[in-house]
């Protein structure tokens, strides 16, 4: 992380900072940081302000002009922030720790060597590691899950688990950023033929819609902590017409930069249906919506990107995150630390 430079020291109490300032005087006690850092201007009898005053100084030391401000301002105001993921091998237990009964699942591994699992029971699954690509011997490429016991001899695996396939690549570490039909995700983890993945496309929207939308995820924090909470349009600065812009412009993102999305499909129907049913429902049920159709929008693990449709008349958990491993049109994109350097590997192509 780059920051500003500040060109001389604080201390880590602004009230310290303050009475150096401006001594016992009791205005100071009525200023906020923000007016002492940045702003003196006083407001004259016409309304306009007075000459800016630079006084952000230490003991004399002038620390943060204007001008220096505008560059943070500036730069905090940029939709184009560079974000990586860092992509590793998993490592720890062998297995599932959880016990269970032979009834209760596929047991792959005795409690302890020699003893029955139909009595003692047992544990299933292993953990992945990471993931190898291979072209089976039915000539189907996909993504295949290799377990911590063989970490150190894959190629084992897939000839036990998949005879006769071609290992593509050996190592494919988990949260590996993948382009799946143009879409950015990382790969997660599998089950069974689906591979889960994470969104790793930002959501850019405009200052206006942005702080709008800060409003409806406060709005809706308020009506989960407050027992019986109901909606002030001048209190919480939310209002109908807003909201069903805001919904119109979800389904513009869900139809356009975001209609490759994994899973995306089953809940722009449903939107799309739904569109005049959302202006006749009660603003707080308006809000709980729109918070949760954001969801398709951000950067969430697959455990948290799916989305209650059942004010729609849909199920409570669509749109979750994951592709067919069979899936073909899918890029590898191995990133430099900061991103601004990228090899990519076109998986078709192999």
């Amino acid at each position: 992380v780059v920051g500003n430079v500040y060109a001389t020291l604080f201390t880590n109490n602004p009230r310290t900072w303050l009475r150096d300032k401006f001594g016992d005087k009791p205005e100071a006690v009525k200023l906020s940081m923000r007016t002492v850092m940045y702003d003196d201007r006083k407001t004259m009898p016409d309304g306009t302000r007075g000459e800016v005053k630079k006084i952000p100084d230490r003991n004399g030391v002038l620390v943060w002009d204007d001008e220096s401000l505008q560059t943070v301002i500036k730069t905090y105001a940029r939709n184009d922030i560079l974000v990586t993921v860092r992509a590793f091998e998993k490592g720890g237990s062998i297995f599932d720790q959880n016990l269970l009964s032979y009834e209760e699942g596929k047991i792959r591994f005795p409690i302890k060597k020699g003893r029955d699992v139909k009595k003692y029971g047992g544990y299933t699954g292993s953990y992945t590691v990471y993931f190898a690509y291979i072209r089976t011997a039915k000539g189907k490429k996909r993504f295949a899950a290799i377990p911590f016991r063989f970490k150190e001899k894959p190629l084992a695996y897939l000839e036990e688990e998949f005879p006769g396939c071609e290992v593509l690549l050996e190592r494919v570490p988990i949260k590996s950023t993948l382009l799946v039909k143009g879409h950015p995700v990382t790969l997660d983890g599998s089950s069974g033929t689906n591979m889960m993945c994470s969104n790793c496309k930002n959501l850019v929207l405009s200052d206006k819609d942005a702080a709008y939308v800060s409003k409806l995820l406060k709005a809706k924090g308020r009506m989960v902590n407050i027992k019986n909470y109901q909606i002030d349009e001048k209190r919480d600065m939310i209002n109908r017409e807003s909201n069903v812009e805001i919904y119109g412009k979800f389904i513009k993102l869900a139809r356009g930069c975001y209609k490759n999305r994994p899973g995306i499909g089953g809940v722009v129907g449903l939107l799309e249906e739904g569109d005049e049913r959302f202006s006749q429902f009660a603003v707080e049920e308006e809000i709980t919506l729109l918070v949760a159709v954001l969801k398709l929008f951000q950067r969430l693990p697959f455990s948290s990107s799916s989305v209650d449709c059942t004010l729609l008349g849909g199920k409570k958990n669509v749109g979750n995150t994951y592709f067919s491993t069979y899936e073909e049109d899918i890029k590898l994109i191995i990133p430099s630390v900061t991103g601004l350097y990228k090899k990519v590997i076109d998986l078709s192509a192999l």
